[in-house]
């Protein structure tokens, strides 16, 4: 009798074994249904960054003779004639006396002072001392027209670099950061606006102005593409647990930060284009559709990355859906590619099965009710991506900005606070005038 209980059960686990195995062979011809996070979001792993917010007035305190040391050699070359109230003499630091360094010391001192809240007055200092000009203005107009005047950006570009040097890469960039905020926040919030819209309308002052566009253009969209802002993450968490889905106008697939920082319950609008794959993730494709049975319901993604905060996460396939064709037969790369208009449903859960919230992809453009305020809902876009909602110029994606409501609120990426209607309303005065301000990384070169 103990044998035969004994042979049955082991008959039962034998064939639940051979079962097991050729499921998983089965499984195996039509591709993984499970992923590890490290691999559907390696390039979000592996590329992207927190930034943080530094007080240039402790900075002020790293202001020595080293630092100045570096500000001298490192300055560009073309800029010098602006800054002839910093260098009125040699332009060598081998040459220079320590009377000569106390006044750079001093001149850098107080920028750094200006710096930190107070924008207008670092403007003022350097209109003041000559640094633009009707002159040095005629002089660029002509480069920008005879050539590109990508020389004349890097020069400005340069010039803050050098003011802002750290020997830490990643001080630097938090640095570069913070500066790149506090202009935006210059040119286009309510407080400072009017004095940037008097300066802005000054042709005189346009080589301070391209300097400001620089900034922000390079350090929240060229080389900051990727990266998120530390308050961002935490100001969309606290909306995230009031209740609201986070609504990600064309991330990219970029939810990893969200979802590492305990934010369940996303929303993604993108047409994930094929031309556009290097700003997705690896499992772009993944994400959008799996290749098993009715878009590859069931597949899942375990987190299992180094940089995740929460292990106990497993994101599940429930439901996917095609609504007919966002891009019939377009030409893409030498060969003609169309792209489904698709909802695909994620649910986040922890390993036990238990729901923790659920990750929507559309992919579909966005459209103007997309910008409806909802108590329900945040909107969350990359500074990128703002300027393709607020320019009036070729590159727009048709969104009015004049019909939001003026309710809305915007969390921005690499923005160290939410934006609101004011400032919307603000950014699309400068982007009708005659000298607007082009933000977005895939139409100015570097």
């Amino acid at each position: 009798m103990k044998i035969k209980g004994f042979i049955t059960i082991f008959t039962i686990v034998l064939t639940g074994l051979i079962v097991a195995f050729f499921l998983c062979l089965s499984a195996g011809e039509k591709g993984p249904p499970v992923r590890k996070s490290e691999d559907v979001f390696r390039r979000w792993i592996e590329h992207q960054e927190i930034r943080e917010d530094v007080n240039f007035l402790d900075l002020k305190k790293n202001i020595n003779p080293q630092f100045i040391e570096y500000f001298v050699k490192l300055m560009p070359s073309d800029i010098l004639p602006q800054l002839e109230f910093i260098f009125p003499g040699t332009l060598l630091y081998s040459e220079m006396d320590e009377k000569y360094l106390a006044e750079i010391t001093k001149h850098v001192k107080t920028m750094y002072r200006f710096m930190e809240n107070d924008i207008p007055r670092f403007t003022g200092y350097l209109l003041a001392n000559n640094f633009a000009g009707e002159a040095t203005n005629l002089r660029e107009e002509k480069e920008i027209r005879d050539v590109d005047g990508s020389s004349i950006n890097r020069k400005y570009r340069r010039f803050m670099e050098a003011l802002l040097y750290d020997e830490d890469s990643l001080k630097f960039r938090y640095s570069m950061s913070s500066i790149a905020n506090r202009f935006f926040e210059y040119c286009f919030y309510p407080g400072t606006f009017k004095h940037f819209s008097h300066v802005h309308s000054i042709e005189a002052n346009r080589p301070l102005v391209r300097m400001l566009y620089e900034v922000i253009w390079y350090y929240l969209a060229r080389t900051e593409w990727n990266s998120w802002h530390i308050n961002t993450l935490s100001n969309v968490k606290k909306d995230y647990e009031k209740g609201k889905e986070i609504v990600y106008v064309a991330g990219g697939d970029d939810i990893f930060q969200l979802i590492s920082n305990g934010v369940y319950r996303i929303r993604n609008i993108d047409p994930i284009y094929p031309t556009q794959t290097k700003y997705y993730a690896d499992g772009w494709d993944f994400l959008a559709v799996g290749k098993g049975e009715n878009g590859g319901i069931n597949d899942r993604i375990v987190f299992n990355d180094p940089l995740n905060k929460n292990k106990n996460i497993v994101m599940r396939r429930v439901s996917y859906e095609e609504h007919g064709v966002l891009l019939r037969t377009e030409p893409i790369k030498g060969e003609r590619v169309t792209v489904p208009r698709s909802t695909t449903v994620w649910n986040i859960e922890n390993k036990n099965g238990e729901k923790l919230g659920t990750y929507t992809l559309e992919r579909r453009f966005v459209s103007q009710e997309d910008f409806k305020s909802d108590p329900g809902k945040a909107i969350l876009m990359s500074f990128n991506e703002l300027y393709f909602i607020m320019t009036n110029d070729v590159e727009s994606w048709g969104i009015d900005p004049h019909l939001f409501d003026k309710d809305i609120k915007m969390h921005i990426k690499q923005l160290r606070s939410p934006i609101d209607w004011q400032v919307l309303m603000n950014i699309r005065k400068i982007q009708e005038s005659d000298f607007p301000n082009r933000f977005g990384s895939s139409v100015i070169n570097d």
